[in-house]
């Protein structure tokens, strides 16, 4: 089903309502912009969500991704998580090796082939066994599994999708439409509600 969908969208924005337990917690979205050669990808979460202890905890996170010949070749981000921030910037260094730096760390760091994106967006999060982390720049080991196809909720109506779970270093659920689009994304938490991610 992958192949079927092409690489990149299309100019477009896609925008999720994030929830835990029923109640509002923030927002993503997710936006995209072609321009010469290049794709621009643009990410925007925001959202508090209630720990196992019933503490809030407020999240912000941005991230620009920039795109070449099918190729991620540099993104920067700025996460903010509680009282924790951090900044990562990577750029590519010859075409197939990412050199990534954060204020988290003192040593940069090489990511070498081919990288998709954590924020699940790229059609191809589902076949990788590695995802790039843009919040914290590193490079998460996983496995990913099609859980089956569910109708899910999307924009005020019911939509088929297909689940993905994503286990390892990096723990979420993804839903996926036929053409490729993230529908649905669930955040676990030990011991609280997940947050999930509905696109709206």
């Amino acid at each position: 089903m992958a192949y079927a969908c092409r690489l990149f969208p299309p100019d477009s924005t896609d925008r999720y309502r994030a929830t835990q337990d029923g109640r509002d917690a923030g927002f993503q979205s997710i936006s995209f912009y072609h321009r010469e050669k290049e794709l621009v990808v643009s990410t925007q979460r925001s959202f508090e969500y209630l720990n196992g202890a019933g503490k809030r905890i407020e999240y912000a996170h941005t991230a620009r991704e920039i795109w070449l010949n099918g190729w991620l070749n540099r993104f920067e981000s700025t996460t903010r998580h509680g009282e924790k921030q951090n900044r990562v910037f990577a750029e590519t260094v010859d075409h197939v090796t990412l050199l990534v730096r954060t204020t988290e760390s003192q040593i940069p760091s090489l990511v070498t082939g081919y990288v998709v994106p954590g924020n699940l967006w790229h059609r191809d999060a589902r076949l990788v066994s590695r995802l790039m982390d843009l919040a914290d720049g590193r490079l998460k080991l996983v496995n990913v599994a099609l859980a089956g196809k569910e109708i899910v909720s999307v924009g005020g109506g019911a939509r088929a999708a297909s689940h993905y779970r994503i286990r390892g270093e990096m723990n979420l659920d993804a839903w996926y439409t036929d053409e490729c689009q993230l529908a649905r994304v669930l955040l676990p938490f030990r011991n609280a509600a997940p947050v999930i991610f509905a696109l709206s």
